[in-house]
């Protein structure tokens, strides 16, 4: 087999060496040079290409058929509904039956071969199908309950040079597919990954009124497209496409393909640039927090940064601390705003945990045995005894996820540690702790929920009260209030735009964080209750995150006095 290789090789070698002597004889080194190319190119890539037999193919592909449509309705529809549910393996189902890549191939081949008539046949197959494309889409988000924008959508609303960079792959692995006849289903999932999700979010941002959502899809789509079809043209040129022009003309098409590229590249690479500023502050606002904690006991919960238009920067945090610190939001401003091109707004949540709550913490995760107690050895093995036996029977009795249990035989109380797991909701630790504490009388049993963000409580469009679902809501938060020995909290009413104007929104929000501390206040929670509608900004956000965002009352926690 070896021997067989060299001696193809060889073969080769001496046939293209006897080809380029024949046909570069008496010409002038760089005429030489150019021609050698030609004969290498055509002898490896060109010959042995069926063009007439593929150029059929493709013009039949890309013609507008029933079959064409229905599948790009039929795959946009899955689409969307895997951008609403924010579940990539629902989008990448979608891929597999879009028949994009037919139409953008007879694009790409009627730019290089200059075939208007292809060119006419395929774009109006490209059209219909983005009509139909974003209809589907459009229908599906204004009947779906489910309307707010999620990662997997908002990812689709700024294209960078990476998204062009995929285009462009994509593309060439297409053309390369379509060319040998091999594997074009395959590819077509990848160029199809490149368009559909973008056009389904395009329907998505119309339904919603999104028009940022709207423009930054169509943007990437037209992009991608773009560089796909391009991507297509360079491929069929290099394989011999298009051999009827003259080498001018060909020069001239490869400095307007290049000039295309270079003029997509620069929106694209300053939207990167973005990206990457984003992430980096991103980064290092995380690692300040860490250094205003680094003489306490701390973690962050909750993060979130948000980079407005006008460069502006609010970061929202929760950290559990034994140690608050004083003045942290100014402080984590001052330390950022080196590192940001605009103002830097920061909102952090201390939530501080008693000296008491602390070392049950520390004995939760370190597990020290009750044997260690200094006390006579009788009776420490008897005590040792009974809590192993009480919380034996604990925790046969718990049907969730935990980190430790302790109990104290003497005052008959137990702890519950609840591990920190997704299933353990408040409302089910609240009901478990009810059933437990009912299998053992005479015993004080609670179950310590892990400190985390608490919960938003949404209000119906225009309403100040809460419905049934969000007053149980409201009583779960209260009960982990309590279990944390929290005892004051401020509440911060929103509204949406929905409304006759800034002065009744501001009142909303106002009337609805009032209730709810009041609520709170007769739990002993001390809460002080403001709002916070942002008139100027309002209508835009809600098009980015959604409405119902707005319509909802938050609780946040406050060290307490003398901390």
């Amino acid at each position: 087999m070896f021997e067989t290789l060299i001696r193809n090789i060889k073969t080769s070698y001496y046939g293209w060496k006897e080809e380029w002597t024949e046909k570069t004889a008496d010409h002038p080194p760089l005429e030489t040079i150019y021609r050698a190319f030609r004969i290498w190119r055509n002898r490896e890539f060109v010959r042995h290409i069926k063009h007439d037999e593929i150029v059929t193919q493709v013009a039949d592909d890309a013609v507008l058929k029933s079959r064409y449509s229905f599948m790009v309705v039929m795959s946009c529809g899955i689409a969307i509904l895997g951008l609403l549910l924010s579940s990539p393996a629902v989008i990448i189902g979608a891929m597999l039956i879009s028949p994009l890549m037919g139409p953008i191939a007879g694009l790409g081949f009627s730019l290089t071969d200059i075939d208007f008539r292809q060119m006419k046949r395929s774009l109006e197959a490209i059209i219909v199908g983005t009509i139909l494309a974003v209809l589907i889409s459009y229908l599906v988000v204004k009947i779906s309950p489910i309307t707010d924008a999620t990662p997997e959508i908002l990812a689709r609303t700024r294209p960078n040079l990476f998204d062009l960079l995929v285009a462009v792959f994509s593309g060439l692995a297409g053309a390369y597919a379509t060319i040998y006849q091999r594997g074009g289903t395959i590819v077509g999932v990848a160029i199809a990954t490149a368009l559909m999700p973008p056009l389904a979010v395009v329907g998505y941002g119309l339904a919603t009124a999104s028009w940022t959502i709207a423009g930054g899809a169509s943007f990437l789509f037209m992009t991608n497209l773009l560089a796909i079809a391009l991507s297509f043209a360079i491929m069929a040129k290099w394989y011999g496409f298009g051999r009827r022009h003259s080498p001018s003309y060909t020069l001239w098409q490869s400095l307007l393909t290049v000039t295309v590229f270079v003029i997509l590249s620069i929106p694209l690479g300053i939207s990167l640039m973005d990206i990457a500023y984003q992430s980096y502050f991103t980064k290092s606002a995380r690692s300040q927090i860490d250094t205003l904690y680094e003489d306490a006991y701390s973690r962050i919960t909750a993060f979130n940064v948000r980079f407005d238009r006008d460069d502006s920067v609010y970061l929202e945090a929760v950290v559990v601390t034994d140690k608050p610190v004083r003045d942290v939001n100014a402080k984590l401003s001052d330390s950022l705003k080196t590192q940001a091109r605009g103002t830097v707004l920061s909102s952090v949540d201390q939530v501080i945990l008693s000296r008491a709550q602390q070392k049950q913490a520390e004995a939760a995760e370190n597990v020290l045995p009750a044997a260690t107690v200094s006390v006579p050895l009788d009776a420490a093995q008897i005590e040792m005894n009974t809590s192993r036996n009480i919380e034996q029977r604990i925790r046969q009795s718990i049907s969730f996820e935990v980190s430790d249990v302790l109990v104290d035989p003497e005052t008959r109380t137990a702890s519950i540690f609840a591990a920190n797991d997704r299933a353990n909701t408040f409302s089910s630790l609240r009901a478990g702790e009810a059933n437990i504490s009912g299998r053992f009388e005479g015993w004080n049993i609670q179950i310590l929920p892990t400190i985390r963000a608490l919960p938003y409580l949404y209000f119906e469009t225009g309403s100040v009260e809460l419905n049934d679902d969000e007053t149980e809501k409201l009583e779960d938060i209260l009960w982990a209030l309590q279990r944390w020995n929290i005892e004051k909290v401020e509440v911060i009413g929103f509204a949406s735009s929905t409304g006759a104007g800034r002065s009744i929104n501001t009142r909303l929000a106002e009337e609805r964080a009032e209730n709810i501390a009041k609520l709170l206040n007769e739990g002993d929670i001390e809460a002080v209750s403001r709002s916070d509608y942002l008139s100027n900004q309002q209508i835009t956000l809600e098009r980015e995150l959604g409405r119902t965002r707005f319509q909802r009352v938050e609780i946040r926690l406050l060290p307490e006095e003398g901390e």
